[in-house]
């Protein structure tokens, strides 16, 4: 997931960093984002509304590519409106079939003081 921990309530311009990996023999191992299509997140607010945005690869891993198997996306205004424990999952599209990663239950949104 995310290596943000939290958000703030209204944030903009904060980067949000996914890590796709998949279990190959009980190894985690990184999924190669090589020739996708499209790539999709969505988040689950903590009311049941639902976020959809696209994503993209993050150019700030080791090799600067797809092979990092990072994705990356960058609040906008409006997004994080709602407090509370927010779910997220990443939908990579190839050509030859879809990667959903695990979806994680870890970001949380918090008010400011």
């Amino acid at each position: 997931m995310a290596c943000v921990d939290e958000l703030h309530l209204n944030d903009e311009g904060t980067r949000l960093l996914f890590y796709m990996t998949e279990c190959i023999d009980g190894i985690s191992t990184i999924v190669d984002l090589s020739g996708y299509v499209d790539i999709n997140i969505r988040f689950k607010k903590t009311d049941n509304t639902i976020l959809d945005v696209v994503g993209a690869i993050y150019a700030g891993g080791d090799n600067g590519n797809e092979t990092d198997g990072i994705v990356e996306y960058i609040t906008q205004a409006g997004d994080i409106d709602v407090l509370g424990k927010w779910q997220s999952q990443v939908t990579v599209t190839f050509l030859n079939g879809i990667f959903n990663s695990s979806v994680d239950k870890t970001l949380k949104v918090v008010d400011n003081l």
